[in-house]
């Protein structure tokens, strides 16, 4: 298989990464050379030439592939962008209308769209695995929905 970006790679001692970029040597005529790609859980971008991403190599006495494809490209999915939107709209509304007096800071309106809004901004940071910002929403969904249940 012909690496692409986008696509999800397992390296042969279990590290899991993605394409970023296909790029062409400047010295040579070889049309995308280079394979860019990103570590799936540390902050690191590594570079790797085609022909050592793709070759085989002899490990603990075995022919194997350096790299094996994982999957295809992740698209965004529809309904996981409308939570992170309706968060980011309801967490933003419920602030504007308390901070110019239309709603209470303990009235209903105000913490359910904070339990609301932030769930769903919990949702969306979970599956990018961010996770600072998936337990921020998450303690301020549940602070939200304790206040609602009083």
């Amino acid at each position: 298989m012909e690496p692409k970006v986008g696509q999800i790679w397992r390296h042969y001692k279990g590290g899991v990464y993605r394409i970023i970029a296909l790029a062409k040597n400047s010295e040579t005529d070889d049309i995308y050379d280079t394979i860019v790609y990103e570590d799936m859980t540390a902050p690191k971008t590594w570079t790797q030439s085609h022909s050592r991403f793709t070759e085989p190599i002899e490990w603990e006495g075995e022919k194997i592939s350096r790299f094996t494809f994982v999957s295809e490209a992740r698209h965004k999915h529809p309904l996981i962008e409308f939570f992170g939107w309706y968060g980011a709209v309801a967490v933003l509304i419920a602030y504007c209308s308390v901070s110019f007096g239309y709603f209470s800071a303990g009235g209903f309106w105000f913490q359910f769209l904070n339990a609301t809004g932030s769930a769903g901004l919990a949702l969306v940071a979970y599956i990018k695995k961010d996770w600072q910002l998936a337990i921020l929403n998450l303690i301020w969904a549940i602070i939200a929905l304790i206040v609602l249940i009083k």
